[in-house]
């Protein structure tokens, strides 16, 4: 009676110690609809150990991640042609989690002030394919290229602090 016992404790000691969670939810596009579900948005979450788990939303917007273990995750967001974004420190603590955001974040309207607190000598970042007009614009310090980001938000830089804001 004593070895059943025992063996029913350590049935129930291992399934408790090796339960599985799973983190779903809904990516909603932050560019032009944000009622409505962002598809093809690629997610992975890596462990302290590196191990990965990933994603992709459906044509909803759903996405669903399983088999993971509770503790303390990095999440990347990405789609194509956007920036992504990084959540460190994500915490998956229960069996079924669920985690539903915009992608991308909402535009906070910049001001043409440095963070250093002036306001001369800043130009703006273009993103995109860049027109000849923009080229010879670059070439003469009006504007800063960006590159193929389609964040689609206003962006300055410092040319005295070669910083961007």
């Amino acid at each position: 009676m004593k070895k059943i016992t025992y063996l029913i404790i350590l049935l129930f000691i291992n399934n408790l110690f090796s339960q599985t969670a799973t983190l779903k939810g809904k990516v909603f596009d932050g560019l032009f609809c944000s009622e409505c579900g962002f598809s093809g948005v690629v997610l992975v979450l890596k462990d302290k150990d590196g191990k990965t788990y990933g994603a992709q939303t459906d044509t909803d917007g759903n996405y669903k991640i399983e088999n993971l273990k509770n503790g303390v995750y990095t999440l990347n967001v990405n789609a194509s042609g956007l920036r992504e974004k990084v959540y460190e420190n994500f915490i998956i603590d229960s069996s079924e989690q669920k985690f539903e955001f915009i992608y991308p974040e909402p535009c906070v309207k910049s001001i043409k002030r440095c963070p250093k607190q002036h306001t001369d000598n800043i130009i703006p970042i273009v993103y995109g394919l860049p027109s000849k007009r923009t080229m010879i614009k670059a070439e003469k310090g009006k504007v800063k290229l960006g590159g193929c980001d389609s964040s689609f938000c206003e962006k300055w830089f410092c040319k005295t602090h070669n910083i961007s804001f």
